[in-house]
């Protein structure tokens, strides 16, 4: 009897030592884990950008993605002079509070991106999202535009892609043949190019982040709109109207099918140029002429001279 109640103990004893053991196992992981997450957590917190730099800031550090090489390196200077400079990286990329990171580069990952923008500059965002290029789904970014995410810089920075003078650069990236060479060629973009601050430029006449077709209402080119677009440079335009319309906007001389009224005051003007080359022309030919028929006058005149008094 005895000996059958010590078994039974040693077996609960043996039992219950088990399981203390497995509770102690389980709980001592969770309880790890968590304190590892809180230490990076509070580690990227307290050390601020300075802890993704030592990964990030390395040179070479890249994944491979798709067979490309993604470069995962961070000019640290260049960051700290955008106008993000003084924000977290945890702000803008979530699930990197702790190491490793809870989020991957996948094909989601540029549109996770451009949703962060929006934690800042939601109006703005709202704006993109309805306009022609926030509906390409994803072809054209904030970046596109603005730059690399990790180098913005303020727009009056004549270093900034979205620069009033290097903006024709930047639309040109997929706006390239008629539309730019037109405006380049025009009284705008002449202007421009030797820096007048007072002329327009893409972003003047369609607006920056809510670009929407003509036909919209909304559009600062739609007939509702275009008088508004160009009164503030030309007084009178408001009472103009839809007739502002009935123009090609972008288009060069040599456009006879779209342009045909710049093609003729382009042909004229050319008539003109060679009809005055001719006519103005002929004066220095008649005039050389006429120099060297003197000229070879006066030289016999010597001559004759010059033997008489022999």
């Amino acid at each position: 009897m005895w000996r059958q109640k010590i078994g039974d103990f040693i077996a609960i004893a043996f039992t219950g030592m088990f399981v203390v053991i497995g509770i102690t196992i389980v709980v001592s992981t969770v309880f790890l884990g968590l304190f590892l997450f809180t230490q990076a957590a509070w580690a990227a917190d307290a050390q601020g950008n300075d802890y993704c730099f030592s990964c990030h800031g390395v040179e070479g550090m890249s994944i491979k993605y798709q067979d490309q090489v993604i470069s995962l390196t961070v000019d640290e200077d260049a960051f700290n002079n955008s106008v993000h400079g003084k924000l977290n990286c945890t702000g803008c990329h979530n699930g990197t509070e702790s190491f490793p990171h809870q989020t991957q580069y996948d094909a989601g990952f540029k549109k996770q991106m451009a949703e962060s923008c929006a934690k800042c500059h939601n109006d703005i965002t709202s704006q993109f999202e309805n306009s022609i290029h926030g509906q390409m789904g994803g072809f054209v970014t904030c970046t596109t535009c603005h730059g690399p995410a990790h180098g913005i810089i303020k727009g009056d920075n004549k270093e900034a892609p979205h620069n009033r003078f290097n903006i024709t650069e930047t639309c040109r990236t997929c706006h390239e043949g008629m539309v730019i060479e037109s405006y380049e060629r025009s009284f705008h973009g002449i202007a421009l190019r030797y820096e007048y601050e007072n002329v327009p430029t893409c972003t003047d006449c369609h607006s920056s982040h809510n670009i929407l077709p003509v036909d919209n209402p909304a559009s600062t080119l739609s007939a509702a709109n275009i008088g508004s677009t160009c009164e503030p440079c030309h007084r009178g335009m408001i009472n103009g109207g839809e007739n502002l319309l009935n123009g090609k906007q972008h288009t060069v001389p040599e456009d006879k099918e779209n342009g045909f009224p710049l093609w003729i005051t382009w042909k004229i003007f050319l008539g003109l140029i060679l009809f005055d080359v001719v006519m103005n022309g002929t004066i220095p030919t008649f005039e050389l002429y006429r120099h060297l028929r003197n000229l070879k006058s006066r030289r016999k005149e010597t001559s004759v001279t010059s033997s008489k008094s022999i």
